[in-house]
């Protein structure tokens, strides 16, 4: 059911390149039901985009069993202002530090607005956006990229 579900959405429009859960929480640690979902993914050549909102997510092990490219959130943008532009500088740290950030935030206005002045000026300061797509790695790339 849960594939044919999923199937149905993706029949719906072309040019996605990758799946992400809203709301999920107890789907995504469930390990039978969310590896079926994983499994079919890889097969596609998707990629699996975890918001990063539960800890009991199995994205991560699930990905590695079955071959997915993950991209894990860095950091949740909530939805008040002054925690707004604190995760928007934290991933600004974190991609420094690293190299690269993963960012999720809800799609609604304060957080759009807010986001897009932020990425406005990176250039300036030496960041660049990309695509989430471009991160997406199976695990064994993500712990070589890791590890550089």
């Amino acid at each position: 059911e849960t594939l044919n579900r999923l199937h149905w959405h993706m029949s719906r429009f072309p040019g996605y390149v990758g799946v992400a859960g809203y709301l999920g929480a107890r789907f995504t640690a469930d390990a039978d039901a969310f590896g079926i979902v994983m499994r079919d993914i890889s097969k596609r050549g998707l990629f699996y985009f975890d918001d990063a909102s539960s800890p009991r997510s199995l994205s991560a092990s699930l990905a590695a069993a079955s071959g997915a490219p993950l991209v894990r959130a860095d950091v949740t943008i909530e939805s008040n202002p002054a925690a707004i532009d604190a995760a928007l500088a934290q991933l600004e740290k974190i991609a420094r530090e690293r190299g690269f950030a993963v960012g999720f935030g809800a799609g609604l206005p304060l957080v759009i607005d807010k986001a897009g002045r932020f990425a406005q000026r990176l250039e300036g300061r030496g960041v660049m956006l990309t695509p989430v797509s471009a991160l997406a790695r199976t695990p064994d790339q993500a712990s070589a990229r890791s590890e550089r």
